[in-house]
This record gives C-alpha cells, structure tokens and sequence, in this order.
C-alpha cells in the first residue's frame, strides 16, 4: 500500500518514542534543532540500538550533544539515550538510521570509536541495526521497561504462541509494547515490555517466560531493564485498603480498559496493562469490570482471597464484549433467498446517484457523478470466525480476537473466502465495487452529508491512528452510519472488486462502473486502525497489488439484489 511521504516523515520521531527509547526519554535540544532541518526520507522502521557503558554520567550529559552531531553528519539522528536500572552505567541508546550505508561505515569506523570514547561511553559499545514492524502506544504511564533480546527458533510459531500467553503476562503486570528485528540477524529480535514491578518481572522471566507455552521457541534471553527519563509521566497505583497484618495485598487486572469496582465500592480507572494494588481480608470478594467507552459490558470476578499469599484478579472484559457483539450480529434478519438466516447482516441498500470523489484530494479522486443500483452490503467486516469457519485457519496478525475483522489477507484470498462461502451458502457473494463502496459509506440515499462515515467526528465511528493503540477491535463497537453499517471508516482498510485506474474516474462509466479491465492494482477504501483522517475520507482511493497481505486490509461482503 502506498503512504505518503509526508505521513512516513511525520512517524519517524512517533515511532522512536513509542518503542526501545520510548516517549519521554531525555533528548538533546541540539538534536531537536538539527532534526528540523533534515529531510527523513529513509523508512521509518530503521534504527541504531548502541548498548553501551557510561564510564562518566556527568561528562556523558554534557558531550552527548556533541556526539549526536558526528552521527548525524554520518546517517544517524540520535533521539536519547534510557538507563539500565539492572546493570550499573549501562544505558541502550538508540538513533533513527537515514543512510543506511553511511551509518555501517561510521560504525565499522575509527572515527566512531574516537567519538564515543570522547563522549564518555565504553568503547567495547555494542551495536545493532535493527527494524520494527510494531507501532504501539503505551499508556500506562509506566516509567519502567523491560527489553528482552534473544534468537528465535521458528518465528511464526514463537509469535502465535507469544501473543496467546499474553493473559499470563498481564497478570504480572507486563504489558508487550513492539518488537524488533535484527536487520542483519532476522532471527534475532528485541521484544519491549511495560513493567509494573521490575522485580516482578524478573522473576517472571527467570521462572516462566520461556516454560509452559513458549517453551522451545527461543534461546535465553539477554535481559535489560530501562528507565524513562525524570521527566516521564508518573503512574500512581489506585489502592485500596490498608497494609496490615489482616490483609493479603492482591493484584487487579484486565485487558482492556475499565471501570474497577471492589466490593460495591467506589469504581475506579483501571487502564489496560496497569495493575490495581489492594490490600483486603481474607475471604470472599468481588471484583466487577465494566469496560470503558461501552458501559453495557461488564463482568463480576469473585475471587477468595487466602490467608496467607499475595493474590492475582484478572477480567477478561473482551470475550464479553465479543460475546454481546456476536449476540447482537445473530439478531439481524432480512428475507428471502441465501440470505434468510443472514449469517453475515447483509443491508439492502437501495440505490440512487451520488457525487463520487472529492476535488481537494488528488485528481484520480476528482468528483463526479455516478448511478448505483439496489445491492447488498454487510453490516460489518468479515471476521476472524467467520473466516476460520470457512478456511479452517486464521491468518491475522492479531489473533485472539474472534469479533476482530480478519487481516492480513489478499484480495486473492478474499475471494478465495467468497468462492468457498458461496459453495457452502448456495451463495451469491461478492467483493463490493468501489462505487457501491463510496455510495454506501456516504450514508447512500439517507446521507447526512458527514465528513466521515457516520459522523463528522472520526472518533464516533472509526478506530485510526489516533485511537486504535495500533491494533484492531472488534466490529460494532463504534457508531454505525445513516444505512446501519459500521467501520466503514477505519478498522481495517477494505478490498473491493475494482482495478485501479489512475484516470478511470474520467473514462469510466457513470452508472454502475466495475473497475477498469487495465492494470494489476486492486482498490482499497476505508482506511485502516493506523490511517490518519485523509486517508479514512470516504472518497479516498488506496490501491496494492492482489496478492500483497498486511495486517491493515481486510474485506466486507456483497451481494446482488
């Protein structure tokens, strides 16, 4: 899929301080000023990881300035530095790489090794090219983090098996982040952790991280604990009760954000990955969990609280949320023919002419007119079970999430999907044009004329960059548009059955047009949970080649009248 430069340029410094330096590490005002002036036309994902020993703290704040500048001249912009809090004067300093090869010379380099020597680091520093496909927002507001680098046997297997022992991890207080990977070492990666404890988190990884479901995936890991800067957010713990010799301290957790209520108590903020510390008697207690921003669902967690033992809470508010949203899909019924039991909320939508592009964007998406007749669109995106009830397999990169759209699938795949479906249906389901599509997200012949799908505010009814914590939700969570349909903008960036023609808005027809029978690129709309504003327009155009996956594109279903 193709991203603008402009949105690459703005990533950069965002994803820097959301992975292994992260958001608030101390920085150079001299690096600042230097990095407005440069043109960061490299990928975002590349980046410099030095492990390195401050012989001199003092003098290495003072010379870090100073050095930065030698590595700018040479393909790298330093951002700053985090501080072990486990090995004395060791700190992971990390840079964004803009000339990949300028910046293996330096490093090969004695003017490297003389530059640092200068700044007040060991010269044995270590360093690593690394790439980060993860752009993950933390906000806890942790100030302690845990980096763990080691080689992965299988990597495929070691992910899937990573991200379902994620309850484990949680309930530790240990909140993944990203992950990066070796650019000369693919199998060498470095996974970023929010910890709420660091020493409970070293148990953690001394005593079950690599047992029970990862077992045999990965060596040994080399472990660092770092350190926001001074400057960072503060999180203060709610707590409840009080310290005492009648009391046992518990840990409460959940993953997802909630209201955290303790006994009928006065409820409580408990953001997803942040752990909740109470001190309560002996005996039976109840924790209720009512998720944030969708106060209908909530779950009651009764827990016995032992004599003697420090206790572990754990909701697991989003299979109810899954749950409620599979109820609701179910209750949806229309008429006649394959669709009786509307397995999939199919939505008649009745047709009508339509303004169909905009002029402010580019003039591929010039305005113009366009006729669609009556059809079918589902209500939401297909997901990661109804695909697996086809398929047999899932391939989405954010598993666990049945109620999820399915992702990372082709426009091959998807209509791979509809093939089998169809068989299995009697079926007659399709990708939908990009006509339909546009006609649709506009809110059709009941169009309130919204900037978005829906709504004005992206907010209401879209998971974006902004507000997706760079992941997908499941479908229905937001508000639906003028014709019933959700997550038409955002989500996950949606196929249709279209090629891409740079200059079909001009030489198409303008009553029910198909898609140009030239070119290999197939269309995409909606934008996706990392897509800013523009891109999730309704008249937006985005295009990748059909058998290309990636973990933003997903699909909806059509159908004939």
């Amino acid at each position: 899929m193709v991203s603008n430069k402009e949105s690459k340029q703005n990533h950069v410094i965002s994803i820097m301080q959301r992975i292994v330096l992260l958001s608030a590490l101390w920085m150079s005002a001299t690096i600042y000023s230097r990095a407005q002036d440069l043109e960061l036309s490299v990928e975002p994902a590349q980046f410099l990881i030095l492990r390195a020993r401050i012989k001199d703290n003092m003098q290495w704040n003072e010379a870090f300035g100073k050095w930065a500048e030698h590595a700018v001249a040479h393909g790298i912009l330093p951002v700053g530095f985090a501080p072990s809090t486990d090995a004395a004067g060791v700190a992971l300093i990390g840079g964004i790489v803009q000339d990949m090869a300028l910046a293996r010379s330096y490093l090969s380099s004695q003017g490297f090794h003389t530059d640092i020597a200068a700044s007040s680091l060991d010269e044995s520093v270590s360093a690593r090219f690394v790439y980060c496909l993860d752009e993950i927002d933390d906000n806890s507001g942790n100030k302690d983090f845990m980096v763990l680098t080691h080689k992965i046997k299988d990597y495929d297997l070691w992910r899937r098996k990573f991200f379902a022992s994620e309850k484990e991890r949680l309930l530790y207080g240990i909140k993944y982040i990203a992950i990066t990977h070796d650019i000369d070492q693919p199998e060498v990666i470095s996974v970023i952790f929010s910890v709420f404890d660091p020493a409970i988190a070293k148990d953690f990884v001394n005593n079950r991280y690599l047992k029970g479901a990862l077992a045999g995936t990965a060596d040994a890991p080399q472990v660092d604990f770092i350190k926001i800067g001074k400057d960072g957010p503060e999180r203060v713990p709610v707590i409840k009760g009080h310290k005492g010799s009648s009391t046992q301290k518990v840990y409460i957790t959940s993953n997802a954000d909630v209201l955290c209520r303790i006994d009928g108590e006065k409820a409580d903020t408990l953001l997803y990955g942040t752990i909740e510390t109470a001190y309560l008697s002996p005996g039976a207690h109840s924790v209720l969990y009512t998720a944030l921003g969708s106060h209908k669902d909530s779950i009651r967690v009764p827990y016995q609280v032992a004599a003697s033992a420090t206790g572990q809470i754990y909701g697991d508010i989003q299979s109810v949320v899954h749950k409620r949203i599979s109820a609701e899909k179910r209750g949806y019924d229309t008429t006649g023919g394959y669709m009786k039991n509307n397995l999939y909320s199919m939505v008649l939508i009745k047709g009508g002419t339509f303004e169909m592009g905009n002029d402010s964007l580019t003039t591929e998406m010039r305005s113009h007119k366009v006729t669609v007749g009556d059809y079918y669109l589902s209500r939401y995106e297909v997901t990661q079970k109804q695909w697996q009830d086809i398929m047999g397999e899932n391939p989405s990169h954010f598993v666990g999430c049945g109620d999820c759209p399915v992702e990372n699938v082709s426009a091959a795949d998807a209509e791979l999907f509809i093939k089998k479906l169809n068989t299995k249906t009697g079926g007659k389901y399709r990708l939908p044009t990009e006509a339909e599509w546009e006609y649709a997200a506009r809110g059709g012949n009941a169009s309130k004329g919204y900037t978005f799908s829906g709504s004005s505010n992206i907010d209401e009814v879209a998971w974006h960059d902004n507000n997706s914590d760079n992941e997908t939700h499941p479908v229905g969570q937001k508000k639906a548009n003028e014709l019933g349909l959700h997550d038409m903008t955002g989500n996950v960036f949606e196929w249709c059955g279209d090629r891409f023609s740079y200059t079909y808005y001009k030489d198409g027809p303008s009553s029910d047009p198909h898609g140009s029978d030239q070119g290999v690129w197939r269309v995409l709309r909606g934008g996706s949970w990392s897509h800013g504003e523009k891109e999730c327009l309704p008249a937006h155009r985005g295009k990748d080649e059909p058998t290309n996956r990636g973990r933003r594109t997903g699909f909806r279903l059509a159908a004939d009248k």
